[in-house]
């Protein structure tokens, strides 16, 4: 005798095992990230800004990522450059992005890379004969360079640095928006900022056509990447969201996403397979 198929019989059978597969996924989740990732970001051009009030920028879009892969739910917090850390090592965040690695962070939280940055020189105007480092700036330029307070330079640039200090020609300032506001109103002949940026805050202050890029030799690439807190997160966390990083830096994702600040050189230059490390 022929038996009918039954599609409320078929049914039966898989809801049970697909309910206590998405129970099981969900309690793993749960497991991994008890808790919201509160995660703070500086306000550094394309990386982090607001937009209409919503936090937008590259190394938000990579920890949202990086969160979903990692089931993590995220609470994103934009913070001025100088404070970010403060409320990090203070253990009032779990995740810290976008930054670049010093030893006293690491004594704070886990440095997962996922990109690369460098200080370029960007000039107010661009100059008769072509300048081709830093030092050609302090021997033939004639303004002032702003800089600003706290940043992150390499040895090379420090040096260059104190030479315009003693020629009166350095300017320290609280952040980069007052660097390029001061370019864009003739206050200063240049200022030394990431690509992330640079191109951003350009923009933003009219200065695209007048002003000149320089990628000078004394300020190397180095890394920038996501801090991920030794003492708030457990183990567990920590492994979850840094696997999740470093699988998006294999795959491309990294790249993609820089890719619709800057566009396809620059963000080769940053997040490309030639960049990782």
């Amino acid at each position: 005798m022929a038996c009918r198929h039954s599609p409320d019989a078929t049914m039966r059978r898989i809801l049970p095992p697909l309910l206590a597969c998405l129970l099981m996924d969900g309690a793993a989740m749960a497991a991994t990230c008890p808790d919201p990732v509160r995660a703070g970001i500086s306000e550094l051009g394309y990386s982090g800004y607001l937009d209409h009030e919503e936090a937008r920028g590259a190394a938000v879009d990579v920890l949202r990522e990086a969160a979903r892969r990692s089931g993590c739910a995220i609470e994103l917090t934009l913070y001025p450059r100088s404070r970010l850390f403060v409320e990090f090592e203070s253990g009032l965040l779990d995740v810290a992005a976008s930054a670049a690695r010093s030893d006293e962070r690491d004594r704070h939280g886990i440095f997962v890379p996922y990109a690369m940055s460098r200080f370029d020189l960007v000039l107010a105007s661009r100059p008769a004969r072509r300048m081709l480092s830093l030092a050609d700036f302090v021997e033939r330029g004639t303004g002032t360079l702003n800089i600003v307070r706290g940043a992150f330079y390499a040895p090379e640039v420090l040096r260059q640095l104190e030479r315009l200090r003693k020629l009166h020609r350095l300017e320290e300032v609280t952040d980069f928006e007052m660097a390029f506001r001061k370019i864009a109103a003739g206050r200063a002949a240049g200022t030394l900022a990431p690509e992330m940026v640079s191109a951003r805050l350009r923009n933003e202050f009219g200065i695209v056509a007048s002003s000149e890029i320089v990628a000078v030799p004394e300020s190397p690439a180095m890394q920038v990447g996501a801090y991920l807190s030794r003492n708030k997160l457990s183990v567990a966390e920590q492994d979850a969201l840094g696997n999740a990083l470093r699988a998006m830096v294999r795959d491309g994702t990294v790249l993609a996403i820089y890719r619709r600040y800057v566009g396809d050189a620059t963000a080769r230059a940053l997040a490309g397979t030639s960049r990782r490390r």
